[in-house]
């Protein structure tokens, strides 16, 4: 009997560390596709654009929308990896995203 409550005790807190980690992870994620798409649209397009403020808005607007969430991970996941001459079949994916 003892045994049984030390494994269903064990099982119980390797489900809650497992759904902390993954929101932890999604919301390191998200962060990482809005910081990586406001730099590209700096570097590429207005190097006077604030990187800060775009960040804040996209991550804002992805937590409260699945869809944009969507839209800007679509978008870094366009733009990574490529120069910026490169970027224009990416406008679609980011229009909304950043400016």
């Amino acid at each position: 009997m003892k045994a049984s409550i030390l494994i269903l005790a064990a099982l119980s807190s390797g489900s809650l560390v497992a759904l902390g980690s993954s929101g932890c992870t999604d919301a390191i994620a998200q962060a990482y596709d809005c910081h990586s798409v406001c730099q590209t649209y700096k570097d590429c397009i207005d190097s006077n654009y604030d990187v800060g403020a775009c960040v804040d808005r996209c991550e804002n607007h992805a937590s409260d929308d699945k869809t944009f969430a969507d839209q800007a991970d679509s978008c870094q996941k366009c733009v990574d990896d490529r120069a910026c001459s490169e970027n224009w079949p990416c406008l679609d994916n980011c229009i909304g995203v950043v400016p």
